[in-house]
């Protein structure tokens, strides 16, 4: 499922892909031992160049749910798998307000109309920072006049009294791909589908091979599919994090759960060097929340922020436009008025106070899992986990830092410490610090 964003060269000859840019140098030997080390020395420019392919990011999420009888679980799930991949043409994707629609036939006009709404979106867009959710649907009648193949709205019942016991099982299949400028409506419902069937095969495959192991069925964990072109991710970025100091955990370790953007000062053309860091805390926060699904909108501007602050009255007119700091008070305001989004919030007297909260810290990443925002002393970060040994309380803390202020490189933002694990020592004893530890939005499991 690997695509090559350049060439391949193996023992001086081209593999049969076609790619752009750049030449990747190999061999056979190296290929068989899956020798990373010095297939990285041979190819330098993997371990030292990003790459943010342009795009827009389309996400749906499609239901799944059968029923299990005892002792006959894996073949119902095979059948029932068969059944929902058989039947993936039936589906509808929409997005009322973004006036996307896809399905799997569509007329000329149709497909015109669609291809230029979805190029609207596409344009200058940033794959996995700019995001469209479109809702799924299943059709219940066919693209043709002849309606004899159009599914039948009549309820079936069975009864059984064998005394077979049944369990039922449901599933949220989340699929994220993306749609690039230009791409025909059929390529993205290509796309999709695709996506949606290998979503379903992976967790089948997982589930199956539990229940081999086990004699039962267990849930799976869900991960982003991640279709053709976005492999320049694995290539260019994960040796990155690859080469960059491993921590050794003291204790529990226990971080974010899923993605999330890095804000920082001097970002999206805004000089916010001073005055900044608590918004740029906030942004990070709310990507997360964009990135695991709980919202589509957009991440706030200062500006947006400001007048959201203004607009439930806590601060004054004048503070739209202005360079003035906010706090964690205020960060909590924000997310519960423009996102809905309630938050808890831990109170200390002093930096050496922090360290005796990473029990709290440990906890909510385990059970919440987004960012941590942190302020004392006029300085905002975040958090991101939290190494906690119980037995002798020793803690550390994975703090992502707004105050950087250069470029997007990702081995500068390691390796000079803005991002990295602190010790309690980090927080300054002679000041308080307040932590917003946001929640998940309600009737959301």
């Amino acid at each position: 499922d690997v695509e090559l964003v350049g060439n391949v060269c193996v023992d001086g000859e081209d593999a049969p892909l076609i790619g752009n840019g750049f030449t990747l140098t190999t061999n056979r030997t190296i290929l068989e031992d899956a020798d990373a080390t010095t297939f990285l020395a041979q190819n330098d420019l993997l371990k030292h160049r990003t790459l943010t392919p342009d795009g827009l990011s389309l996400r749906i999420q499609v239901g799944f749910s059968c029923a299990l009888r005892s002792g006959n679980e894996s073949e119902d799930l095979r059948n029932n798998v068969e059944k929902f991949i058989t039947g993936l043409d039936q589906l509808v994707f929409a997005s009322v307000d973004k006036r996307l629609f896809l399905r799997r036939s569509m007329d000329e006009e149709a497909m015109e109309k669609q291809r230029q709404n979805f190029n609207d979106l596409s344009r200058s867009a940033i794959q996995y920072k700019d995001f469209a959710e479109l809702n799924s649907y299943r059709g219940l009648a066919s693209n043709n006049k002849d309606d004899s193949d159009d599914q039948k709205m009549v309820p079936i019942v069975r009864i059984t009294r064998d005394g077979t016991k049944y369990s039922r099982l449901r599933k949220i299949l989340d699929v994220t791909v993306p749609a690039v400028f230009g791409d025909a409506p059929s390529v993205l419902y290509d796309r999709l589908e695709e996506g949606l069937r290998r979503r379903i095969s992976a967790m089948t495959d997982v589930m199956l091979l539990e229940s081999a192991s086990q004699g039962v069925v267990l849930p799976t964990v869900s991960h982003v599919f991640l279709p053709a072109g976005w492999s320049c991710f694995l290539h260019l970025e994960t040796p990155l994090c690859c080469e960059a100091n491993q921590h050794k955990s003291r204790g529990v370790l226990s971080t974010v759960k899923g993605d999330y953007t890095y804000y920082h000062y001097m970002q999206d053309g805004i000089d916010d060097a001073g005055w900044g860091c608590a918004y740029r805390s906030l942004q990070s926060i709310w990507s997360w929340y964009i990135h695991n699904g709980f919202t589509d909108k957009p991440v706030p501007t200062h500006l947006d922020i400001q007048k959201c602050l203004v607009e439930i009255k806590d601060k004054e007119e004048k503070f739209i436009g202005s360079r003035q700091w906010i706090g964690s008070t205020e960060i909590g305001f924000v997310l519960d008025h423009m996102l809905g989004i309630e938050s808890r919030y831990i109170i200390t007297n002093s930096g050496s106070e922090v360290p005796e909260r990473a029990r709290e810290l440990m906890v909510h990443f385990q059970t919440v899992g987004s960012p941590v925002m942190i302020g004392g002393a006029q300085l905002a970060h975040t958090i991101l986990g939290v190494d906690f040994d119980e037995d002798s309380g020793e803690c550390s803390f994975l703090v992502l830092d707004p105050h950087y202020t250069g470029s997007e490189d990702l081995k500068t933002i390691l390796s000079k410490g803005w991002c990295a694990w602190k010790s309690p020592s980090f927080w300054r004893t002679e000041h308080f610090y307040n932590m917003v530890l946001p929640q998940i939005p309600p009737n959301v499991l």
